[in-house]
């Protein structure tokens, strides 16, 4: 029985076609993604090398998996792909390149970012500079729409709150009329006409100011949409109750947005120092740098490589191998150290832990990585790749250079 004979076919078309059109659908829409994420990208590469390194990358579950669920968040590693992706290798630009492009695509997300004055710069500590964060403010790009979605549910407050006050006005005018409408038209359980026409009066009066004035919106939403419920049920043959429903559940899901909360954050964070400043999501990678290895004698003979492992990330990682398929039989972590009869030894292990925000260097006389079986001399001045393997992590390639040691 055919895996996919739960899905209904269509004509002569198969069930794996009509799932294959899915795929690919999923894919190009990943593709495009990356497209939007980094266009400097594409004009760098050209549309043909650079779609099939953003296939590369969305073809690696744990791309995908990583985003949180947010499509505007899928390519948060690309640039580690970039690194390791064949056709990019000898770019070595192209990952900061890509990591500038991705800084570039938070930014147009960022909210609230406080401006650093250049006299406020020229004036902080010397030796503290390296720590201090400078991020992209979200007016470089004008993606960001903050303030245009804030404007339209200011809108939206206004002229919901327009409704209900002109129609509380309207019931003081004529209270008589009110009470009588109350107790024919809007019948409310264990509740007299008079209560509940004062009741509604007071709310219509009331809650639209808190609506204009964005205080207290989402409680303000919940008593005008009851009796918004009630008139509806009263009236179904009149349908622009339900656009008030549709207003007043926006504004209840979102509140009163941005527009009266962005003064009030701009205002208490004005004179705050660098390192208060809100910042958008910052990528952290693990990343292995200079990396390099001894120069061989023939290819029988080993070899060992050593480079810089950083690991900014909140989390320790864990190195569990290495391989180099093009240069050698046999690659395994090793360690050197000296007995107790001062005898310098070396010894293989089984894992490198790397704490987080720290960084560490593979070197000779200490930890390092072993080639064993040679399939060819390694030369001063050769290149190869080694790809280390990281627990729970996608494998990083990084490109090492033979050096006469």
């Amino acid at each position: 029985m055919d895996d996919l004979d739960f899905i209904k076919t269509t004509g002569n078309v198969s069930n794996t076609e009509r799932l294959l059109v899915h795929r690919y659908t999923i894919l190009e829409n990943f593709v495009n993604r990356l497209k939007i994420n980094y266009p400097g990208i594409w004009k760098l590469l050209g549309e043909t090398c650079a779609r099939g390194a953003a296939l590369a990358y969305s073809h690696k579950l744990n791309n995908i998996t990583s985003r949180g669920g947010e499509v505007n968040k899928f390519g948060a590693n690309f640039a580690v792909h970039l690194e390791s992706f064949p056709s990019t290798l000898e770019l070595t630009y192209l990952p900061d390149f890509a990591r500038l492009e991705w800084l570039r695509s938070v930014s147009a997300e960022a909210k609230n970012e406080i401006t650093i004055a250049p006299d406020k710069l020229a004036k902080m500590n010397p030796d503290k500079l390296e720590k201090y964060q400078l991020i992209f403010n979200s007016s470089l790009s004008n993606f960001a729409a903050v303030y245009v979605f804030s404007l339209l549910v200011l809108f939206m407050r206004i002229w919901i709150a327009k409704i209900f006050w002109y129609s509380g006005l309207t019931k003081i005018s004529s209270f008589d009329s009110t009470i009588y409408l109350f107790e024919y038209e809007y019948k409310v359980p264990l509740i007299s006409p008079e209560i509940a026409a004062y009741l509604a009066t007071t709310i219509e009066l009331s809650m639209p100011s808190f609506l204009v004035l964005g205080l207290f919106s989402r409680l303000a939403c919940l008593p005008l949409i009851a009796m918004t419920l009630v008139i509806q049920l009263t009236y179904l043959e009149l349908p622009e109750h339900l656009y008030w429903l549709f207003l007043l559940s926006t504004v209840l899901l979102y509140g009163p947005a941005q527009a009266t909360e962005q003064s009030t954050t701009n205002v208490s964070t004005t004179n705050s120092a660098v390192s208060a400043a809100p910042t958008p999501e910052i990528i952290k990678e693990v990343r292995i740098t200079d990396s390099w290895a001894r120069k061989s004698i023939s290819p029988n003979n080993n070899s060992a490589a050593y480079m810089k492992i950083s690991n900014p990330t909140d989390k320790d990682i864990v190195i569990i191998g290495a391989s180099a398929s093009e240069t050698a039989n046999n690659v395994e972590l090793h360690k050197s150290f000296v007995d107790e009869k001062g005898v310098s030894r070396m010894t293989s292990i089984d894992k490198i832990v790397v704490p987080a925000k720290t960084d560490i260097e593979l070197a000779p006389g200490a930890i390092h990585v072993m080639l064993f079986d040679l399939k060819k001399s390694l030369n001063t001045g050769d290149k190869f790749n080694i790809e280390v393997k990281i627990e729970g992590k996608t494998p990083i390639v990084v490109q090492t250079e033979v050096k006469y040691y």
